[in-house]
């Protein structure tokens, strides 16, 4: 965008921020927008050829390009540094900054780069480390750095071997929730790789035994077919007995409840919609021999043809 900034934009009183960066907007501010009720989140105008910004506490005005830019210390010293480099606002971010030190995950860099980070950001893990690496006022002290560094583990991220720091050398990192592909765990096993499974396989937090069972008391049970692809957790490695329909109910999902419209089950067959609970076969209606019990016994088989997934909608079939 080109031009002069319009003072229409202070009369917009729902605005709550505006990001007009790299544009090639010239002039002024408006006395209106700096009036608005929203200019104290100081709108960012870098990379414009913009004068008379209105400096304020923590913040400092430099000369780029032609134009001012915002240098907001608290943010911009490490989120934008770009934005900091008149010698005021490198005396404001060495005064902002004094207090902290850089939370750096990994000083000998990632194992898995461009893994991806699974309980909070769907972000690959280098970006999110960065993001940490800059977040000074989250994680600028020695206790919450020790604190994420835990949690960038658990959320499928991990350093190189060769690290060592204060808080974590290479062999306290604990790898037991790392999905690792491999010729036991395949591209089939890829449901696996979910934040709710992989936790069950954490040493740490409870669910895998120190004799390498999965508690049955937890939300857990039947994770174990899943335990070729957690090599270094105390809970993986054995190949499990499981059968191969079982495993296909943990990694897809069951299904077995599922309504699905065919040649065999017309429109017709809508009213089985009603009883998709009987052809659950996680719940007491649907027997283990494919038969329906309870107060299930009397639907008729022809909703059957509606169920393939359930073992008593595959009774039809023979």
């Amino acid at each position: 965008m080109s031009g002069t900034i319009p003072s229409e934009l202070g009369a917009l009183s729902r605005i709550w921020e505006i990001e007009l960066v790299y544009n090639s907007l010239t002039g002024s501010i408006p006395a209106e927008i700096q009036n608005s009720s929203y200019y104290p989140n100081q709108p960012s105008w870098y990379g414009n050829n913009i004068s008379n910004l209105s400096p304020m506490d923590g913040v400092v005005i430099c000369p780029a390009g032609g134009g001012e830019v915002v240098c907001d210390c608290e943010y911009h010293c490490t989120f934008r540094p770009e934005q900091c480099g008149c010698e005021e606002a490198q005396s404001c971010c060495s005064s902002f900054l004094e207090p902290y030190t850089e939370c750096n995950l990994c000083p000998s860099g990632l194992a898995n780069p461009d893994g991806r980070f699974q309980a909070y950001y769907n972000e690959p893990c280098a970006v999110v480390a960065d993001l940490i690496r800059k977040d000074v006022i989250n994680y600028g002290n020695e206790l919450a750095c020790a604190a994420v560094k835990v949690g960038f583990n658990d959320g499928g991220c991990f350093c190189n071997d060769d690290e060592t720091d204060a808080s974590n050398s290479s062999s306290d990192i604990d790898r037991s929730s790392l999905f690792v592909l491999s010729e036991q765990c395949t591209e089939d096993f890829a449901g696996c790789a979910v934040h709710d499974i992989s936790t069950c396989f954490n040493n740490r937090y409870g669910y895998c035994l120190e004799d390498g069972s999965i508690d049955q008391n937890s939300y857990c049970p039947g994770t174990e077919i899943c335990a070729p692809c957690f090599p270094y957790s105390r809970c993986g490695l054995d190949l499990p007995q499981d059968s191969e329909e079982n495993m296909t109910d943990l990694i897809f999902g069951n299904f077995s409840s599922q309504f699905v419209e065919s040649r065999d089950c017309p429109e017709g067959l809508l009213i089985c919609i009603e009883y998709a609970f009987c052809y659950d076969n996680d719940n007491e209606f649907c027997d283990a021999d494919g038969s329906l019990l309870s107060t299930c016994a009397g639907v008729s088989r022809q909703c059957d043809a509606c169920y393939p997934n359930s073992r008593c909608g595959r009774r039809s079939e023979g």
